[in-house]
């Protein structure tokens, strides 16, 4: 008894073939894209680091110099306020902003 599958398959054997091969080259092209597109990203980074010029020294008079002091217990700092706005939306249902409650 013939075998239908199987003489299928052998009868289009060459289209099979030739469809895998376009499907290789066509992987094969995606991979070259996608390594020219890393050559000219690596090609613009080396050409902005070999031409980069030093700046000039700035003045460091010219800087105003603040100090941020942390809070020294954040975790009660950040429950009081928490606390503050659940009894400010309690009780008018909503807080403006920038108020404490």
């Amino acid at each position: 008894m013939p075998d239908a599958p199987h003489d299928r398959i052998v009868l289009h054997q060459g289209a099979v073939v030739w469809f895998a091969g376009l499907i290789s080259l066509a992987l094969v092209g995606y991979m070259a894209f996608v390594f020219g597109r890393f050559l000219v990203y690596w090609a613009g980074s080396r050409h902005a680091f070999r031409h980069n010029r030093p700046a000039e020294p700035g003045d460091p008079s010219a800087f105003q110099w603040h100090l941020v002091i942390p809070y020294r217990d954040e975790e009660a700092g950040r429950s009081r306020w928490c606390t503050s706005r659940r009894g400010c939306a309690a009780t008018t249902g909503r807080c403006p902003r920038g108020t404490t409650g």
